[in-house]
């Protein structure tokens, strides 16, 4: 790049920048060139290309080839216009050049534009400016640039790109030309296309619509039928697109056809839907064409009825049993499944597949052909589960459209369902103790038997024993399904021994050959001696006592609670936040109240618990021979559990009653006062009642207490007694001292 000397003029300045800006306007221009033909060239290919496909595949004739011909010409010259002529006739101005080569170019700061603008300006020294400083601006500014590459402002390696675009597409373009000349596809198709001669393309493929004899199809009539097509194997062209031409009620369509995916892409396939009037058809594809073909509508084998029948095994007792619709059946092992089908038409094979598998062929019942019958077993390998369909093929080849299947599961005879839970025991228990069960049992087709499983370990573990026994049986005929009881299991004839753990469980037995066997729950118990589950009912009896103290705390607190609300000053806020306080205090003591009568309830019911338990392990058997009027049963029925009961659906129900008869006077003051005595009076008495029921708890206690104490030194000098053996004398405490 020459430098500019400073004695450089304006006018010398102008020459220079003018003469690179022309050398890049040559520049841009062949850009534009190189850029625009390259891509118009491309495009031309690809309308050609286009042209030559649906010549090829559509055959399109004169009118249609000549249609085609000004589309493409008048498409490339527009092309052409747009990207090259339109672009080459715009004129880029100087100082739109200059604009890029200062982007291109930040470091120039706007130099070289101020500088070619100052040295176009004339007359400047009558405006005042100095020629000396505009000539040195002018210096300064070309001088900065003339290390500036002007053409930088194109992307040479876009302009490469460009290039070869446009030698690439001149290349394709000569092979084109040359294959025009030399290959026969090319020849025919520029002679056809370009030079709209009546050239005819090679015959290369040829078509079979399948199905046809001498040019009709059986068609099966009110269904959806599906039509192939296929390019025969003495095609030299077999991959092309097939069209099927259908002509219907003076009615013609092209449908396409679409590529199966079977015999190499030869076979293509179109579907024709709900068939009720006659069709005539032809294929085209490539360059073939076939003879029209006529659809002869016959009506297809199906089925009318289908009928299951499932036979259960003997067993079961229960009668044959029809199983409707298609399914999925639940076949229970053992049975045979009958099968009776009804066609609407005589039919030569009538099959039955399991999954896609022959396994039988249906007999027919009759001369008529259209009835038929086969067993399922599973002894023959027939009787599966899974998927059966019926295949249906008349006497005309002609096989059935709609899909006819039924399905089955096979199903295991569950053992019986066994529900159980123990009646008055906890998880001690004395050895001649009863276990009373209260058992629930169900079965599908039958129960035979109900018993008791049992097993059993000692104390230490040494020593294992199971045992069963029977609780009752059922008759076979008629079967009995499901039943419910209370069996009771009596440790007496086990021999246990104190330490010992019990598991047990009921287990009931089906007519099924072999027995399945059901079994309820597991329950475990531990045999201890009546001191130890005395000791333990007297621990549970004075729980139960703290529990009846905090409620009769409480029915102190409620009373005292009662009289506040019954004094409540009518000061400290407005009339009606004093009546809201007071209906929401009344309401709270309802509640409480109730809440009362609920706790005392439950005490009761622990005790009626405890005296169930006492029974079963016949504890009273030794407190009636110290006292017959103090046995356990007396104290708590009497003394415990009855006075609750009439505590709780006496006092306790009439003071929740007045308390709400309280919040309902709120508003009169002589009946909320009446009432509020009424609750007063009978709270009174409940608290009396609760102080006899807890001296009474105490008083039992105190006399379990006494009771037990006996009993040990009973159970001490029973054992001294067998220690001495006969070798000295001591006189029973029980012993009657008259004797």
């Amino acid at each position: 790049m020459t430098s500019i000397p400073k004695t450089t003029t304006a006018d010398n300045a102008i020459a220079w920048v003018r003469s690179r800006l022309s050398a890049l306007r040559w520049q841009l221009r062949w850009w534009v060139s190189v850029h625009g033909l390259g891509r118009w060239l491309w495009v031309v290919l690809a309308i050609l290309l286009a042209d030559m496909v649906l010549d090829r595949f559509f055959k399109m004739d004169l009118p249609q080839r000549s249609i085609m011909l000004i589309v493409m010409v008048a498409i490339a010259g527009y092309i052409l216009f747009r990207s090259v002529i339109k672009p080459l006739r715009r004129k880029v101005s100087d100082l739109g050049l200059l604009h890029e080569v200062e982007r291109q170019h930040p470091a120039l700061d706007q130099s070289l534009i101020s500088s070619y603008q100052l040295a176009q300006e004339r007359d400047l020294e009558s405006r005042g400016v100095s020629p000396t400083l505009v000539q040195s601006t002018v210096h300064l500014g070309l001088n900065q640039a003339r290390s500036v590459d002007f053409a930088a402002i194109f992307n040479r390696q876009q302009t490469w790109r460009d290039a070869l675009i446009l030698a690439a597409g001149i290349l394709a373009a000569a092979g084109l030309v040359v294959g025009s000349l030399t290959n026969d596809f090319l020849r025919t198709w520029s002679r056809r296309n370009l030079l709209l001669t009546g050239d005819r393309w090679p015959q290369v493929t040829n078509l079979e619509i399948v199905g046809a004899s001498d040019g009709r199809i059986v068609v099966p009539i009110g269904t959806d039928y599906r039509q192939l097509v296929r390019v025969t194997e003495n095609s030299s062209v077999t991959n092309v697109e097939v069209t099927l031409e259908a002509e219907h009620a003076g009615n013609r369509t092209l449908q396409k056809m679409r590529p199966t995916g079977r015999e190499s892409g030869r076979e293509h396939v179109f579907i024709f839907h709900s068939i009720a009037t006659p069709y005539r058809i032809r294929a085209s594809g490539g360059d073939a064409v076939t003879d029209w073909v006529e659809f002869q509508l016959v009506e297809p084998p199906a089925v009318l009825q289908m009928e299951l029948v499932e036979h259960l095994p003997a067993y079961t007792g229960r009668d044959p049993t029809p199983l409707s619709g298609s399914g999925p059946h639940r076949i229970l092992d053992g049975s045979r499944v009958q099968v009776n089908l009804t066609t609407n038409k005589p039919v030569a094979v009538c099959e039955l597949k399991h999954d896609q598998r022959s396994i039988a062929f249906l007999e027919p019942v009759d001369e008529t052909r259209m009835r038929f019958q086969t067993w399922l077993d599973k002894t023959t390998g027939t009787l599966l589960g899974g998927k059966y369909s019926i295949g249906l093929i008349d006497d005309s080849a002609l096989a059935n459209i709609r899909d006819f299947h039924f399905v089955l599961r096979n199903s295991e005879d569950k053992p019986p369902a066994v529900r159980a839970r123990t009646l008055g025991i906890s998880g001690l228990v004395v050895p001649r103790a009863v276990v009373p069960v209260e058992y629930s049992v169900e079965d599908d087709y039958g129960l035979i038997r109900l018993a008791f499983e049992t097993a059993w370990v000692n104390d230490d573990a040494s020593q294992k024993s199971e045992a069963n026994f029977p609780v009752t049986t059922w008759p076979n005929r008629p079967p009995v399904a499901e039943a419910e009881d209370v069996a009771v299991l009596e440790l007496e004839r086990l021999k246990l021994t104190p330490g010992t753990s019990l598991r047990f469980a009921l287990a009931a037995d089906d007519h099924q050959q072999p027995a399945a066997t059901g079994r309820s729950r597991e329950f475990l118990i531990r045999i201890v001696s009546e001191e130890e589950l005395r000791a333990d009912l007297l621990r549970r009896e004075i729980e139960q006592r703290k529990s009846f103290q905090q409620a009769y705390d409480a029915q102190m607190n409620l009373i005292a609670e009662v009289r506040q609300v019954a004094a409540i000053p009518n000061e400290g806020g407005t009339a009606e936040q004093i009546r809201e306080r007071m209906q929401n205090a009344l309401v709270n003591l309802f509640r409480s109240q109730r809440g009362i009568g609920t706790s005392v309830n439950l005490i009761a019911k622990r005790f009626e618990e405890f005296l169930v338990e006492v029974q079963n392990n016949r504890l009273d058997e030794e407190t009636a021979k110290i006292d017959p009027a103090r046995t356990i049963q007396n104290r708590f029925e009497r003394e415990i559990i009855v006075p609750i009961r009439n505590m709780d659906n006496g006092p306790i129900a009439d003071a929740a009653r007045t308390l709400d008869l309280c919040r309902r006077h709120i508003d009169q003051s002589e009946p909320f006062r009446a009432a509020i005595s009424q609750t007063l009076e009978i709270q009174e008495q409940i608290l009396e009642q609760m102080r006899q029921i807890l001296a009474a708890m105490e008083s039992s206690e105190t006399f379990q207490e006494m009771v037990n104490r006996l009993l040990e030194i009973k159970r001490i000098e029973e054992s001294l007694r067998k220690q001495l053996d006969g070798k000295g004398n001591l006189k029973g405490i029980f012993d009657d001292s008259s004797k």
